[in-house]
């Protein structure tokens, strides 16, 4: 995504805390709400590791519900897993997913201060 850094998303804790809130927004009914305790030293790959459990734990109950939620955060078809070849796969997706939803939220924050 332009305009995203590891190093931005670390030093912005307000933009962390919404995308995080966005994370579960999407994830409701897919799984139980989840808290990853942000504090001043957490890191982005703690909340990817974090977050990638997560996905693991959905595609357990099945690719249909896996594809399901991939397809509310609006993710492109090419991170399916009938696509996936990589072992660490879950950590790739949940990296994109961060990315995804750390845009919807800038994206909402710039186009309501243009209103």
């Amino acid at each position: 995504m332009p305009g995203f850094s590891i190093e931005l998303f670390n030093s912005q804790k307000d933009l962390v805390q919404k995308t995080m809130e966005q994370i579960n927004k999407d994830f409701a009914g897919f799984v139980p709400p989840f808290n990853i305790e942000l504090t001043s030293g957490t890191s982005y790959q703690y909340i990817q590791e974090q977050i990638a459990e997560v996905l693991k734990h959905v595609s357990k109950e099945g690719t249909y519900k896996l594809k399901s939620l991939l397809y509310r955060v609006d993710m492109p078809e090419k991170f399916f897993p009938e696509n996936a070849s990589k072992t660490n796969y879950f950590l790739i997706l949940a990296d994109a997913i961060i990315r995804r939803e750390y845009f919807k939220v800038t994206a909402r924050i710039k186009f309501s201060k243009n209103q």
